[in-house]
């Protein structure tokens, strides 16, 4: 997949600052993703590739099989090989409002913690996932918030298009955060097939 990338209150020198290899080791992950029909294959194919990496995953998505789809090249990886990497208490973004907050992906990178939130649902959700990472970054849990979106929503699910009406996307997401002001730094990513 091709993506795009935008940096808010960040740059491609804090996220080295706080490893090395986090820039390459999401953007690799990214390059890897296929097309897919459904929402759910890519956030299976996301829980696969990320899980892999060593990032903590909230919960194994809907119909997620035993095995990785052979188009991502992953031997010798099960489902039950990546249960160890789900924790839904490394994903906890906050737990001191009732709610809980839980990002889709976490990962320590030394006194780091990186959330990082595959938003392919409507635009609403990805102002949710916004302020989740603001309350993460308020309580001092996160070092950097990852956002993946979707460029185009109709051309990725163009079998669907009527369905895709009111979806998330990067540019959007883009124009928002700086209006809404949040003071946490943000890597918006966005993919295109």
């Amino acid at each position: 997949m091709r993506h795009t990338e935008y940096f808010y209150r960040c740059s491609p020198e804090y996220l080295n600052l706080l490893d090395g290899q986090l820039r390459d080791e999401v953007l690799e992950v990214v390059a890897r993703l296929k097309p897919r029909r459904t929402q759910a294959e890519v956030n299976q194919d996301l829980t696969w590739l990320f899980a892999s990496r060593g990032w903590s995953f909230s919960s194994f998505p809907p119909a997620m099989p035993d095995t990785p789809r052979a188009d991502l090249e992953m031997m010798r990886v099960s489902k039950e090989g990546l249960t160890p990497q789900r924790s839904s208490q490394a994903c906890l973004a906050s737990s001191t409002l009732e709610h809980r907050w839980i990002a889709d992906f976490a990962k320590q990178f030394g006194l780091h913690r990186v959330y990082l939130e595959a938003q392919f649902g409507k635009k609403e959700a990805a102002v949710m996932d916004f302020c989740k990472l603001q309350i993460a970054y308020y309580e001092r849990h996160m070092s950097l918030g990852i956002v993946i979106l979707l460029e185009d929503p109709g051309s990725f699910f163009g079998h669907r298009r009527a369905s895709v009406a009111g979806m998330a996307s990067f540019a959007p997401a883009k124009e928002l955060l700086p209006i809404i002001g949040l003071e946490c730094p943000i890597w918006l990513i966005g993919i295109s097939g």
